[in-house]
């Protein structure tokens, strides 16, 4: 009805009973306090983490791709490759062009096996490379490799971690490490490399039970320490300050209030009579002459063992952490690092194996991989009994089901990676097993991701051959990282 107030609607300035003000405080409550900023937790710091120049994105035109018929353009964006074509019908602004003419695009060859360093199984193959040896860097992108597992010498029965590094002339450490401590190596029997070689299967059998025992004392000490903690948190806890009048203090510090006693009803004493002792007998409550209050005693703290740099390596490889690379010729002393293996259960990866085509179906059962080097053209010829070896080693192995991988046996000869790949081809060796032994098997022996292929997503490491002359094509480019790193002169 008119001059009705509607339901729900109050004067301005009036408030319902017991409703507070716009902004008002409850009573009896203390304004809330503002939350703390959540601090940010430092990251985790690498092993080692590659720095990378950065590189000019780049078309590489006219080439011959591996699996492609014709001729097709390879598109590389942030060191990767970004994409396959067949054809580009502009070029986008900002993009370098290199015409491959016709010429073949690889993948950059991977040394799996490049001896050199130091030979204490304490340092590492690192302290003995010259990353500004530039001839040997450019004799390796000669041949087409891009990068290189650096092997320790095999002068001990543990010789020392292994390094991956890329071919970058000039580079710093930063740029041309990839990884440190790869793996670990040693050699048995006779390696061809005079009195530095292990030839007692006795010398590694000893350094991997010491590493066993080292092991075991670090997780006896382990063990102790975790009991030392807790008995010196429980002696902690009772020699603790108590409050007044011998209690234990509350979580303020202070005693426990006592409760004031009930008034009781006076009774009659009851008089004490003396209890008789007997001589020499001590009195209830009373201490032993010379004896000491019961105290609790303090835990004694376990010795820490002494730690060991070399020993500590191998303790790693009996983790599995570490693979352990042997080289090893002889089919006798193949069979003494079998049993090894088959003792300490450590993840193996054999070298050189000359004799290995007489023990192929056991290394494909075991799943040992093989790294070759040139067996048909060797340098251990010095030795009274020669090595029973085969010119289709490698094509036997294949056969029977072992993982081949090809490499150099030494880093100033990684040029020549191609030619030992097509002297096993030669000899009996599929094509594509060859081309896979330097470039994807090598690449996941080593660990390395997204290298070995011409694919999207991997990385930019390519080598442009020129266009075949005679039957026979040669390095034209390489690419790093997708950067220009060799280019080969006019003749």
């Amino acid at each position: 009805k008119p001059g009705k107030k509607k339901p729900g609607k109050q004067k301005p300035g009036k408030q319902k009973p017991g409703k507070k003000k716009p902004g008002a405080k409850a009573p009896g409550k203390k304004p809330a306090a503002k939350k703390p900023a959540a601090e940010k937790k430092p990251a985790q710091k690498k092993e080692h983490e590659r720095k990378v120049r950065p590189s000019q994105p780049t078309l590489i035109t006219n080439a011959r791709i591996p699996g492609a018929r014709g001729t097709g353009v390879v598109v590389l964006t942030g060191g990767k490759i970004a994409q396959l074509a067949r054809a580009i019908r502009r070029v986008p602004k900002g993009f370098q062009v290199i015409d491959a003419k016709g010429g073949r695009v690889l993948p950059g060859r991977i040394d799996a096996w490049a001896s050199l360093g130091n030979p204490d199984p304490r340092g590492q193959v690192l302290d003995a490379f010259d990353p500004y040896d530039e001839d040997a860097v450019r004799e390796a992108l000669a041949g087409g490799v891009t990068t290189v597992f650096l092997n320790p010498m095999r002068n001990s029965a543990s010789s020392g971690e292994g390094a991956i590094v890329k071919m970058i002339p000039g580079a710093s450490r930063e740029e041309f490490l990839v990884r440190e401590g790869v793996a670990l190596h040693s050699a048995l029997g006779f390696s061809g490399v005079g009195g530095g070689a292990v030839r007692d299967y006795d010398a590694l059998r000893a350094q991997l039970t010491a590493a066993q025992r080292y092991q075991e004392v670090w997780a006896d000490y382990e063990e102790a320490l975790e009991k030392y903690e807790k008995e010196l948190k429980a002696y902690a806890a009772k020699v603790a300050p108590k409050g007044k009048g011998g209690a234990k203090k509350g979580a303020k510090g202070k005693a426990p209030a006592k409760k004031a006693p009930t008034p009781k009803r006076p009774t009659r004493p009851t008089p004490k009579r003396p209890t008789p002792q007997r001589p020499g007998a001590t009195k209830p409550g009373a201490t032993k002459p010379g004896a000491k209050s019961a105290e609790p005693k303090a835990p004694k703290q376990p010795k820490r063992p002494k730690t060991d740099r070399a020993l500590e390596r191998l303790v790693a490889v009996l983790d599995r952490e570490l693979p352990l690379r042997v080289e090893a010729h002889r089919v006798e002393d193949i069979v003494n690092l079998l049993e090894l293996q088959r003792e300490f259960e450590f993840e193996l990866i054999l070298e050189g194996a000359t004799e290995g085509h007489r023990l192929a179906e056991v290394l494909a059962k075991r799943e040992v991989p093989v790294v070759l080097a040139n067996q048909l053209v060797s340098g251990i010829d010095n030795d009274p009994s020669p090595f029973r070896r085969a010119p289709d080693l490698a094509a036997r192995l294949e056969a029977a089901g072992v993982e081949v991988v090809i490499g150099s046996d030494g880093w100033q000869r990684s040029g020549a990676l191609n030619t030992i790949a097509a002297l096993h081809a030669q000899a009996g060796l599929s094509r594509a097993a060859a081309e896979a032994a330097v470039t994807t098997r090598a690449a996941e022996l080593l660990g390395l991701e997204k290298h070995g292929k011409i694919a999207p997503g991997y990385v930019a490491d390519i080598v442009i051959m020129s266009p075949a002359s005679l039957g026979a094509d040669r390095v034209e480019t390489v690419l790093i990282d997708g950067r220009v790193v060799f280019q080969r002169s006019a003749p």
